[in-house]
């Protein structure tokens, strides 16, 4: 009988407890439940109880990447310190432990992901997914290194502070072509934000 404490100060040491039939914990809230009593002799009794299901930690938390983790060549970095966990009102949760269950690659630069494990004082656990930008050798990432061009010919937009997709695609169509003869890594992706 996980996570119930039986009220059973009075009875032999070796009694056995359990439920006649599974309690529904899909929901919470009280469900009514039989506890079976088996005693050390072999006889049993049967008990009514309330069950109160109540939201794990898991269930009232919410984990997420941190953002922008970054590490050094050769170096995995704190399963803690690359999540954040909150609880239902964005509060800062920080009562738990972490540890990476698929650890990164960082013997080379550039982007690799892993997986953290939360687990939570009840117990209870959730998984998140972390990128993580590895340096080079120099302590550099590919941004650190890389300088985009700005194009040569201006685009123009209607609305400098809030672009419409077509005049996006213009704009990263432009920074796209006035990069084309660039030194910036294979792979690398333009994208627009909503301002110009």
């Amino acid at each position: 009988m996980t996570g119930v404490t039986p009220n059973n100060a009075d009875l032999p040491a070796d009694t056995m407890y359990s439920f006649k039939d599974s309690v529904d914990t899909k929901d919470y809230g009280t469900k009514a439940a039989t506890v079976i009593v088996t005693y050390p002799d072999g006889t049993t009794d049967t008990v009514d109880v309330t069950v109160n299901v109540v939201p794990s930690d898991a269930d009232k938390n919410d984990v997420k990447a941190a953002d922008g983790v970054t590490t050094d060549l050769n170096k995995v970095p704190d399963a803690k310190d690359s999540v954040t966990v909150t609880d239902a009102g964005d509060n800062p949760v920080t009562e738990y432990e972490a540890n990476w269950t698929k650890e990164l690659d960082v013997t080379k630069p550039g982007k690799s992901t892993g997986t953290v494990e939360v687990t939570y004082p009840d117990g209870s656990k959730e998984t998140v997914e972390v990128p993580v930008t590895v340096r080079d050798e120099n302590g550099q990432t590919q941004a650190d290194k890389n300088m985009p061009k700005e194009p040569a010919d201006k685009t123009s937009v209607g609305d400098k502070g809030n672009l419409i997709d077509s005049e996006k695609d213009a704009v990263k169509q432009a920074v796209e072509n006035g990069n084309g003869d660039s030194t910036l890594p294979d792979g690398t992706k333009v994208t627009e934000g909503t301002s110009g």
